[in-house]
């Protein structure tokens, strides 16, 4: 029960949950008690509910300063569970103790119940389909190599997306389920919307001149980075829902065999293609669908790999001097190349490195996933798309965040303690802030090991791998600096921290707050911010520098975050100078429900035999 229902489902939101119900509202607090506590005897002993028998009832009660009328009775649910869902087995058990205890259990449910445990996998799944539970995806077989061993490579399972369409056009879900939109009609206006934003963008886009030749209706084309929300981000709602999974292999399949890896990417591509030029239709025929392949995104290895690409991030020079000169760092365009020097760590508003974009090759022979994508030849290379969640949130937010406290420890006036003393002090303020900002942190304490920082000589970087670290600490750091304003102001590294903290926060906001299409004058605004974080960094690494301290690492994340940057901003000058009016929000490029999404089958995969991992 609560007398404030929308403060008492945040909690519940950050939980994961995603509804609540409100039952029923009363004056009464005696009347609300004993109804939570008859909900809580009669649902306790359900398959998903958290709350214990004989419990309820007695909360407000308990509270030093009850709350006042009205009182209301509510009910979270959702898919909070999802992430610790278990294998087939353990449902089947589940099932067994629900028609134990409940004596109306349905006929599907004691047909269920009824599975042997060492059955469950394949018989339970029949039942599921039988009674239409499970979606009728059919996996598909392909042949990735000629040899003997393993087995599996020759006939290898993946559920093509165009299954998908198919089903969920048959079943009218592409509406609400790819776009968002109600019904077919709202769902072509909202296409053509797209299309016409994305053309004021990228107007040499062939798939415009097909339009114009009549070859295309737009307005039934999908684009497949936008799965779900209409114009908006693709952030909202259970990854079960709005992600599609194509296929998945073991390492140990391709590591010795590249060739696996390069054929499974072709068939995708090649379905792909075929949904580009014929789509897939419903069953009587009026509808047909198309898709068109934008681009692909992952981190810098995934992209690597992907594109087969000569310039990478491995290229990465190790030491100040090399007989060999370095191929470059970026595929895009040549940073990082020496004789002549485009150097990658150049973060201005003019850097070298821009005017090469698209000068080099930056693969031997055209990777697989470009197979029938419709793009110019010469701009294949910006179809493989930086991700800003990686790049900042797993890269150099952990470098910054930890370089800037260790910083704010080493030059801050703290009586004299000792390093470690310093370091508990840091802990103390952030769990202060942790309390204050009512932030549950994944990382909960802060230490030399937090950092990576054993000594001085050290250059620290976080060791935390969850980008939701990175959000918090990005946070607390702006808090910290806000605290410490008179000696940031007159210290140039610690002004350098605040100014550059403050501005990517702004950047991360202002991102998160905008649909997959900025209006160019918010967008020049946050793309300026954003090069003002990554000038303030690049200033910081100079500075320490000069005293000689090795902090605020130059590495190729920052270069890859400084595309976005700059992208953003070439955006929105040339929407002002076109009178156009839109640019393409940097976060459609990011991973982080993709990166959500494949945790979870993966989980149910290892759960099962290794010969049938593939096919789980």
């Amino acid at each position: 029960m609560t007398s404030n229902p929308i403060q008492r489902y945040i909690p519940y939101l950050e939980s994961g949950f995603t509804d609540m119900w409100v039952l029923t509202m009363s004056d009464s607090l005696d009347l609300i008690n004993m109804l939570e506590a008859a909900c809580i005897s009669h649902f306790s002993l359900h398959v998903g509910c958290r709350n214990k028998n004989e419990s309820g009832g007695e909360g407000a009660q308990n509270r030093v300063s009850p709350p006042m009328p009205p009182f209301y009775l509510y009910v979270t649910g959702g898919r909070a569970d999802q992430p610790r869902r278990e294998p087939m087995k353990h449902v089947v058990a589940l099932a067994k103790a629900e028609v134990e205890e409940n004596p109306l259990a349905s006929p599907a449910m004691r047909e269920f119940a009824g599975v042997r445990l060492r059955d469950a996998e394949k018989r339970a799944t029949r039942i599921l389909e039988k009674h239409e539970l499970a979606a009728p995806i059919p996996i598909d077989r392909v042949k990735l190599h000629d040899s003997a061993k393993p087995k599996q490579l020759r006939n290898f399972p993946c559920m093509k997306f165009s299954s998908w369409l198919k089903f969920l056009l048959d079943t009218d879900r592409v509406p609400s389920q790819l776009c968002g939109c109600g019904d077919m009609a709202s769902m072509n206006a909202k296409l053509r919307e797209f299309w016409g934003r994305y053309e004021q963008i990228h107007p040499t886009h062939p798939l415009f001149q097909m339009q114009r030749d009549g070859q295309v209706d737009l307005s039934f084309m999908l684009p497949v980075s936008l799965k779900r929300s209409g114009l908006g981000m693709n952030f909202v709602g259970n990854t079960w829902g709005n992600q599609f999974m194509f296929a998945c292999m073991l390492r140990k399949l391709f590591k010795k065999r590249p060739q696996v890896l390069d054929n499974l990417v072709l068939a995708y591509a090649q379905d792909m293609a075929e949904l580009f030029n014929s789509g897939v239709s419903n069953a009587d025929g009026t509808v047909t669908i198309r898709c068109c392949h934008l681009g692909t995104k992952g981190d810098l290895p995934a992209l690597a790999r992907m594109g087969n690409m000569l310039h990478t991030f491995s290229n990465v020079p190790r030491a100040a001097s090399s007989r060999k000169s370095c191929e470059g760092i970026c595929w895009m365009c040549k940073a990082g190349q020496e004789n002549p020097d485009v150097p990658f760590e150049d973060v201005s508003g003019q850097p070298l490195w821009e005017a090469t974009l698209g000068c080099q090759n930056a693969w031997h022979e055209t990777p697989p996933i470009l197979t029938g994508v419709p793009w110019l030849q010469t701009e294949h290379w910006s179809f493989f798309k930086t991700d800003i969640w990686h790049n900042l949130h797993l890269g150099i937010a952990k470098h910054f965040t930890a370089s800037a406290f260790v910083s704010l420890l080493e030059i801050l006036p703290l009586n004299g303690a000792s390093m470690d003393d310093k370091i508990r002090w840091l802990d103390e303020c952030y769990k202060d802030y942790c309390a204050r900002k009512r932030v549950s942190p994944h990382v909960e304490e802060i230490g030399r090991d937090t950092l990576s920082w054993p000594q001085a000589s050290s250059c620290p970087v976080g060791s935390w791998n969850k980008g939701s670290a990175s959000t918090h600490f990005m946070k607390f750091l702006e808090d910290l600096c806000l605290q410490n304003a008179a000696e940031c102001a007159g210290d140039p590294l610690l002004q350098a921290i605040a100014t550059g903290t403050k501005a990517m926060n702004s950047v991360m906001s202002a991102l998160y707050g905008e649909g997959f299409f900025i209006h160019w004058t918010k967008a020049e605004k946050i793309a300026k911010l954003w090069l003002l974080f990554l000038q303030k960094y690049a200033m910081c690494a100079r500075l320490v520098y000069r005293h000689g301290r090795s902090r605020f690492a130059l590495v190729p994340k920052l270069h890859m975050l400084h595309h976005g940057c700059m992208r953003l901003l070439r955006q929105a000058e040339l929407a002002k100078q076109n009178g156009t009016r839109w640019t393409v929000n940097p976060l459609g490029e990011s991973v982080q429900q993709q990166e959500d999404f494949i945790g979870k089958p993966s989980r149910l995969s290892r759960r099962v035999s290794a010969k049938q991992i593939h096919a789980r």
